[in-house]
């Protein structure tokens, strides 16, 4: 928003008016008072005077009693415009009481007053009191007071002459505030004169943009000044302008090569893009066929692994019943030739308990390996949500890994509560304690005798924490800031493919909607943090 600018003109022609007029009405005033003053001054002097010459005269008409010859002699007052009226009281000399002994009185209009003994005696010097002058002053014979002589007047001549003098200071007043303002306006204009013609040279400069035009030489010092440092603010900005132009000129020839090398560069690179692109699409379909065939490697060492602990209680069972078979053959041949013994009829019912008992044994461990394998199985071909109880599953991973890690001495921690059921897609939860499982025991037991797992279940506002732990070998610095990456492995050349870590990061935060993190233990194991979104149901066992 534009300012509204001052006139200096105007600031200096309105200031001088006003510390003028200003100055001119205190001067005014002060001259008013002061002639008051001593108008005052005057007309109470003159007051007391004459006062005191009657009461000198007054004294011979005291003393013979002749009041009449002392009124005619109070008449050649009324050439006194003044003075309106005079009393003169005599004191009796026995009762000290006053009477009017003689009374004079300009002119007949002038209104009567009551007399007051009291504020007659008061008046020891003269009191102006609105338009009137009162003075009272005692008429004393060798030290004895004999009476008083009451003077009083109006002041309508002191008032006209007071008026005179305002009206005249007045006019005083108004002539020279008229003559400032002359003066001042042609003081401005003679001051203005020299900025118009510099200003007049800034909008020529500024509207030809000229800059080597140069203000004209001014008559006095201040004006000059400004048009020195203008002629030189002209000067310095010709200078930047060419500057700026030369500047400009080579920056517009550098923007011409840099933008013929962009593209040239551009085409280049659109080139390697394209091959790059082909490229990653490849690694991209390599990398799901190799994520793909590690879960399908998993899955064949668990087939491979559940078939071999299956076949060791179905031949236990089949070598128990085989046995049993060819004990009763014997036994019928004996009992159709009548030669069974009782003996042997009670050796071949104890020898088929335990053959049966052998038999329920084993078969019982092969249905629950079995059962095991095919929730497992199940597990990881179904992508649809199911409720389930996230214990139970944990103990089925383990069962299904038993004869991949019995081999192994090891010690399971699970906290996890009985009756934690939740609905969820179990495949990928079992994914993911498989290959955690399979590589604590690959990487972190290799040269470890007192193996130990954690798990922790930590079930909190609809989501679920898994805490995963071992007291392994540990991750080395190195391998933490790439634990997730595919093809990253310590095993390189042994059999380790470098997937299975990236698996379980892809199953966390794709088909879990999850998180994911290395905690920090150092070199004592290896521990997983994996919270994930998940409905957790409310069952008693």
């Amino acid at each position: 928003m534009a300012r509204n600018n001052i006139s200096i003109s105007r600031q200096i022609l309105w200031s001088t008016a006003g510390l003028v007029f200003t100055a001119l009405l205190g001067s005014l005033i002060f001259a008013n008072h002061l002639f008051n003053k001593n108008q005052e001054k005057h007309v109470a002097r003159t007051f007391e005077s004459v006062a005191q010459i009657i009461a000198d005269r007054s004294l011979d008409f005291l003393n013979a009693e002749n009041g009449e010859l002392l009124d005619q002699d109070l008449k050649r007052l009324d050439s006194l415009p003044i003075i309106d009226q005079i009393l003169i009281f005599k004191l009796n000399e026995y009762t000290n009481e006053e009477t009017i002994f003689s009374r004079y009185k300009k002119q007949d209009e002038t209104p009567s007053f009551t007399i007051d003994f009291a504020h007659i005696k008061s008046l020891t010097s003269t009191v102006f009191t609105s338009s009137i002058i009162e003075y009272a002053y005692p008429i004393e014979l060798k030290g004895q007071l004999i009476g008083y002589i009451y003077m009083q007047g109006n002041i309508n001549s002191y008032k006209l002459a007071n008026r005179a003098v305002i009206i005249t200071l007045t006019a005083t007043t108004l002539a020279i505030l008229l003559l400032s303002f002359i003066i001042a306006y042609f003081l401005i204009k003679k001051v203005k004169y020299p900025f118009s013609v510099i200003s007049d040279s800034v909008i020529t400069v500024a509207q030809q943009k000229n800059y080597k035009l140069t203000c004209p030489e001014q008559p006095y010092m201040e004006a000059q000044l400004l048009s020195n440092n203008i002629n030189l603010l002209y000067e310095r900005t010709d200078k930047v302008i060419k500057k700026h132009i030369n500047a400009a000129n080579q920056l517009k020839e550098q923007n011409t090569d840099l933008e013929n090398k962009v593209t040239s560069r551009t085409d280049a690179l659109k080139e390697s893009n394209s091959e790059l692109l082909s490229t990653l699409e490849q690694l991209h379909q390599y990398q799901e066929q190799l994520v793909e065939n590690e879960k399908m490697a998993s899955l064949g060492d668990l087939v491979a692994g559940v078939a071999h602990e299956v076949n060791t209680p179905i031949g236990l069972g089949v070598t128990a019943s085989t046995l049993m078979i060819d004990k009763l053959e014997g036994l019928k041949n004996e009992f159709k030739s009548k030669t069974l013994k009782p003996s042997q009829l009670d050796r071949y019912i104890e020898e088929s308990e335990e053959n049966l008992q052998i038999i329920v044994r084993n078969l019982d461990r092969a249905a629950n390996l079995i059962s095991s394998f095919k929730q497992v199985a199940v597990d990881q071909s179904v992508e649809d949500e199911r409720e389930f109880n996230m214990k139970q599953l944990i103990d089925d991973v383990f069962l299904t890994l038993t004869p991949k890690i019995k081999q192994h001495q090891y010690q399971l921690c699970l906290k996890c509560e009985e009756s934690l059921f939740v609905r969820s897609k179990p495949s990928p939860l079992t994914q993911i304690f498989i290959n955690l499982i399979i590589n604590s025991f690959i990487h972190g037991f290799e040269h470890i005798d007192d193996a130990k797992i954690s798990i922790t279940i930590r079930p909190s506002d609809e989501r679920l924490t898994v805490i995963y732990s071992d007291n392994g070998a540990g991750i080395s610095e190195e391998m933490r800031e790439k634990i997730f990456e595919p093809f990253s492995t310590t095993k390189r050349g042994e059999g380790g493919s470098g997937l299975g870590m990236h698996l379980v990061y892809n199953l966390v935060t794709q088909a879990l909607k999850g998180t994911i993190q290395l905690d920090d233990n150092g070199n004592k194991g290896a521990t997983f943090i994996i919270d994930f979104p998940i409905e957790i149901l409310t069952k008693n066992d």
